[in-house]
């Protein structure tokens, strides 16, 4: 890894967490308990106005039971606040079901499902993610979902996202796994152009671990 005091990459933040949580792996890894949602925002935030692309990956590990979440979170969310499913307000995001809940991803907003991708996920499959100027994008194993390209900008799978500051905030349920690379070492496909590590000398100097 190349994080250093220098260069301060995000990790997952043990303080804004909800849940029976486990993180490992210099806080790289989450997992949840056997019965109920686990999630943990990241240590640092950004502006949806900031230029600067930001891209990182999230591997599915281990069996996958039910719902893994990869989320972007409004700063104001309170996070340990947050009741059973409750994860998917403020938050845009994408959101995996495995096992009995059909193998399909789709994205929420604010509370609400949103479409049925019909792109189907194992394990050790990456989820990845684009954010700048507002938008957002997902990909898995490289490929971009709704015919996305970050790179162009065309087709985000959520646009003109605006209001405050965020972070991403990930989720995890019975017993699934994830592990996050936000730039600590090399990711395991090549971020679009126009896209960086979320690490603090990319985002802008208000920008705060905590």
């Amino acid at each position: 890894t190349t994080d250093s005091p220098t260069q301060n990459f995000a990790t997952l933040s043990p303080t804004r967490v909800r849940g029976t949580i486990i993180l490992s792996e210099g806080n790289l890894k989450i997992e949840s308990g056997a019965t109920s949602y686990a999630c943990s925002a990241t240590t640092l935030k950004f502006s949806e106005t900031a230029s600067q692309g930001l891209y990182f990956e999230a591997k599915s590990v281990g069996s996958l039971n039910d719902s893994v979440s990869v989320l972007l979170m409004r700063d104001t969310v309170n996070v340990s606040g947050l009741g059973n499913n409750q994860q998917f307000a403020d938050c845009f995001g994408l959101q995996s079901r495995g096992g009995g809940c059909g193998n399909t991803y789709w994205t929420a907003e604010d509370g609400a499902n949103g479409y049925d991708t019909g792109v189907s996920h194992s394990s050790n499959d990456y989820i990845q993610v684009a954010f700048k100027e507002g938008k957002v994008w997902f990909g898995i194993n490289n490929t971009w979902i709704g015919s996305g390209n970050p790179a162009t900008g065309a087709n985000p799978t959520y646009n003109n996202i605006a209001g405050q500051d965020f972070r991403f905030l990930i989720t995890v349920y019975q017993n699934n796994a994830l592990e996050l690379n936000f730039g600590q070492k090399s990711f395991n496909y090549t971020p679009p152009t126009g896209f960086v590590a979320v690490q603090q000398d990319n985002l802008p100097e208000t920008a705060r671990g905590v």
